[in-house]
């Protein structure tokens, strides 16, 4: 399973990107190449995953940096929780409209 994501590259700049689970690493796989480069993320590197549904956006939080995502498609909760489940022992607070929901 991917996802659609506009990855926040400037102040009112996003760029298109895929984003999978490639064995236990994430990947933020371009959608122009030719212009921009692929993202891993290492299970090790992850502090936090945040789930904004009102926003439709996500923040994926490392120890170097933080990476803000905006959702091209209209993902509900089951799809999102069955995506990141592998990520056990990584914080992921998922937030639909006023409750919020951490694992």
């Amino acid at each position: 399973m991917s996802i659609d994501i506009r990855l926040r590259t400037g102040f009112f700049e996003t760029k298109p990107y895929r984003l999978m689970i490639i064995d236990r690493d994430l990947l933020l796989q371009p959608l122009n190449p030719e212009k921009d480069g692929k993202i891993t993320l290492t299970e090790d590197s992850i502090v936090a995953i945040n789930f904004l549904q009102k926003a439709s956006r996500l923040e994926i939080s490392t120890k170097g940096a933080v990476y803000n995502c905006n959702l091209d498609e209209e993902l509900n909760s089951v799809d999102l929780f069955k995506f990141f489940k592998k990520f056990n022992g990584t914080k992921i607070i998922y937030d639909f409209e006023n409750d919020r929901y951490g694992t």
